[in-house]
């Protein structure tokens, strides 16, 4: 009966290991993320300064995690009625194209150009005031950041590194 029995077992162990199995094992399968949710970056920057050479931008490098939500507050600490700002993100090699184009678009369009090479840009905001800016994290590289208001571009000027 032990031999019947053991040619019986080898017998269904053959069959199931000879079917069709149209389903992955799972012993090389990663698991997967039920959770589609992507990560958001808060950052603060201050736009400071009340005159020409002490405008900037505080911190004038950023980083942000490819793949998320970059949500910024710009906050404007000048003083000065002139010292209103802005702040525009550009493709790689273009901040000073955007710069010239923004003079152009005027201040109806709250200078800035409509471009491919603009990534995200915020409102315009006057002394001690702020704005929020969220937009989708470009991918990974170094992106050029400027305030657009005429004669501010050369001057305001910083970086966005993307990592993975």
């Amino acid at each position: 009966m032990s031999k019947q029995f053991f040619i019986f077992v080898s017998l269904v162990i053959f069959i199931v290991s000879c079917q069709n199995n149209t389903q992955p094992t799972s012993l090389n399968k990663k698991p997967t993320k039920n959770n589609t949710a992507k990560a958001t970056t808060n950052i603060t920057i201050y736009a400071t300064g009340n005159t020409m050479t002490e405008m900037a931008f505080e911190p004038n490098v950023i980083t942000a995690k490819a793949g998320g939500t970059i949500k910024l507050k710009l906050i404007n600490k000048g003083t000065d009625k002139m010292m209103i700002h802005n702040i525009i993100f550009t493709q790689k090699g273009k901040a000073d194209e955007i710069g010239v184009k923004a003079i152009r678009a005027g201040e109806a369009k709250q200078y800035v150009p409509k471009d491919s090479a603009v990534i995200a840009a915020s409102a315009l905001v006057g002394p001690t005031d702020s704005t929020v800016l969220q937009f989708t994290t470009p991918e990974i590289g170094t992106y050029p950041f400027i305030c657009s208001y005429p004669g501010h571009y050369l001057k305001m000027r910083g970086r966005l590194v993307v990592k993975p």
